[in-house]
């Protein structure tokens, strides 16, 4: 066998393809695969989710305070007051406002740290788990449900422009 015989031999072998079913089944398989991350990788990206949930519930408590802090001052004139017409139940009326705003403001803070503490742990169970959608088994199951005959496709959508343009 010379050298031109096992060049063509190999050209004639190179046509050889597998069967499509094991084809698509391989090509799932190669694709679902899941991706190794590092114990430090996740831990690194626990961290970092942690700490940023952290960081934005304080800046919204921060966010709240100070309007909080305005909000007072914006509806109220910032002329001198005048000592005489100030008395003990105009304070208290005050300040029953200025602690129900408060009260509010926070309120609000706890419900968007409970959020942000809620989507932390949704978020590290999803990288920690992986999605279960990509299930081998769910995957063949889908496959074998779809048509992956191209000639059938091309039809398909022949027929489909031609009900959509008639």
């Amino acid at each position: 066998m010379n050298e031109r015989d096992l060049i063509e031999q190999l050209k004639s072998l190179r046509s050889i393809e597998p069967e499509s079913g094991y084809a698509h089944i391989s090509r799932a398989s190669i694709l679902t695969y899941p991706k190794k991350e590092t114990l430090m990788q996740r831990m690194l990206q626990s961290t970092v989710k942690q700490a940023f949930a952290f960081g934005f519930s304080i800046a919204l408590v921060a966010v709240f305070l100070l309007l909080a802090s305005t909000s007072t001052s914006l509806f109220h004139p910032l002329s001198q007051p005048n000592l005489s017409s100030i008395d003990g139940t105009y304070l208290e009326t005050e300040a029953d406002e200025v602690t129900n705003s408060i009260d509010i403001y926070l309120a609000e803070a706890a419900y968007y740290d409970t959020a942000a503490e809620a989507t932390t742990v949704a978020l590290n169970e999803v990288t920690v788990s992986g999605p279960e959608h990509t299930s081998p088994v769910l995957i063949k199951n889908e496959m074998d449900r779809l048509s992956m005959d191209p000639e059938e496709e091309k039809a398909n959508v022949d027929a489909l422009l031609d009900e959509v343009i008639l």
